[in-house]
């Protein structure tokens, strides 16, 4: 009997092994992001490979993180895959992110999700405050690139 090898490398772990694989992540090699948060406004902000990887990570992970059990989980995954399956395919959009969040409340709700290189050109609320809190705001190109990698450098290793 052969051994199946894991497509993402938090697959197949215990949550608490893998919480920090994804938040600690360089967004210019993992071009695929989601900042979540909760209740209390607690913000987390993550990177994956591809789109795929993301919504199945926001599917099978990410509500554990913020408290919920496993068979509210387990209730709640069919929706999940209904809500994300049409990213995986036309990509993010408003409409997906507020069907997800409904579907996850009042644990907690994504606040943004994209690519990196969107989150760079981004001048909506989210990325704008985020972006401000980086203090490059008013940079371009190469700066802002360069000061929001240093940012989130080190708001994960403050984790």
């Amino acid at each position: 009997m052969g051994s199946t090898m894991a497509m993402y490398a938090w697959e197949g772990k215990k949550f608490q092994d893998v919480a920090e694989i994804t938040v600690k992540r360089d967004p210019q090699r993992f071009r695929h992001g989601c900042a979540t948060a909760s209740a209390d406004g607690t913000e987390i902000i993550q990177w994956f490979r591809s789109v795929a990887e993301l919504t199945q990570y926001l599917t099978r992970m990410e509500p554990r993180r913020w408290g919920m059990k496993m068979g509210d989980l387990i209730a709640v995954k069919p929706r999940l895959v209904d809500v994300l399956t049409p990213v995986d395919v036309i990509g993010y959009n408003d409409k997906a992110q507020a069907a997800y969040n409904a579907c996850v409340h009042p644990y907690f709700r994504i606040v943004w999700w994209g690519t990196f290189d969107e989150l760079l050109e981004a001048e909506d609320t989210w990325p704008a405050a985020l972006l401000a809190s980086a203090k490059a705001g008013a940079l371009t190109g190469e700066e802002r690139t360069a000061r929001l990698i240093s940012y989130l450098q080190a708001r994960s290793a403050t984790r």
